[in-house]
């Protein structure tokens, strides 16, 4: 019995100790990192802002079997520390997740990035050429504000009577502020409008933390970046050397052509019966997809 238990329990071992949480002190601030595999580092940069994480963590894991999965919580989010808004912009994102690469001791590495992450993973590849081998686009939000009302117009017309009660239920007719658990909820509502079957929002999970209220104070800052919004010059000044890859689910809110308008050389992936969330709705062949573009 033992030489079939000692296998086993040094498989377990190896799993446990592939992982790491970590406060890392990096650019005037502390990020949240989790790290799990072993291989060429592939850096993960969450949606938001004020999402964190823990809604990507489980459906990716399988990608840490031939690369080392550095998942980061951006500064004010998740758990890691509050930040000015001031601090809030993409050049300051960029500097954070530099200093974080150099901090981990990689000369370069892949990027994935998710929805809003996007902005921030194309902006990090265009103001450090060389650092990004390959940049996998999941997901990516327009470079500009043309699509803003249509998309509007759209995910209006997917909200169901329904849905619409149980949010204003949810809110309490503004009566008192959302808890935690309410907020979880209220965006699950949300997902749930990107979605290509909207019963698989139930695998939807996100891990908000305590300070979260406090913390999305901090997100104003974007505001400057939402007036004068068109990153066009940025994608396409992106380091030649940087490989983009783009998937895009046709039932997303976002438009295939809003996806593709990123840099005429990248590779656009049309990931069937997937919305914005494909790593939820098709896991498996969300990760086949990827594991031939990196």
């Amino acid at each position: 019995m033992l030489r079939y238990l000692l296998p086993f329990f040094l498989l377990i071992s190896g799993l446990t100790y592939s992982q790491t949480d970590t406060l890392m002190s990096v650019n005037g601030t502390q990020l949240f990192v989790h790290t799990e595999g072993k291989g060429e580092p592939l850096l993960i940069i969450h949606g938001g802002p004020g999402m964190n994480q823990t809604y990507l963590q489980p459906w990716l894991s399988k990608l840490s079997k031939k690369h080392t999965l550095i998942y980061v919580d951006l500064r004010s989010m998740g758990r890691s520390a509050l930040s000015i808004r001031d601090s809030m912009n993409l050049p300051t994102f960029a500097r954070d997740l530099d200093a974080l690469r150099q901090a981990l001791g990689y000369d370069h590495w892949q990027v994935m990035a998710h929805s809003f992450g996007t902005t921030i993973g194309l902006y990090y590849a265009q103001a450090f050429p060389g650092t990004v081998s390959d940049l996998a686009l999941v997901s990516p939000v327009p470079l500009d504000r043309s699509f803003d009302r249509n998309m509007a117009a759209l995910m209006q017309l997917r909200i169901t009577p329904e849905d619409s009660i149980y949010r204003t239920t949810l809110l309490g007719n503004g009566m008192h502020t959302p808890g935690l658990d309410t907020m979880e909820l209220l965006m699950k509502l949300s997902v749930k409008l990107v979605f290509c079957d909207t019963a698989r929002v139930n695998r939807f999970t996100i891990d908000l933390p305590d300070n979260y209220m406090v913390a999305s104070l901090s997100y104003a800052g974007f505001g400057d970046l939402r007036t004068r919004y068109d990153l066009h010059a940025i994608a396409t000044s992106a380091n030649q050397a940087t490989r983009i890859t783009v998937f895009h689910g046709p039932c997303d809110i976002i438009p295939l052509e809003a996806a593709a308008a990123i840099r005429d050389d990248h590779q656009v992936v049309s990931l069937n019966k997937c919305g914005h969330y494909p790593f939820i709705e098709r896991p498996g062949y969300f990760l086949r997809m990827v594991e031939k573009a990196l």
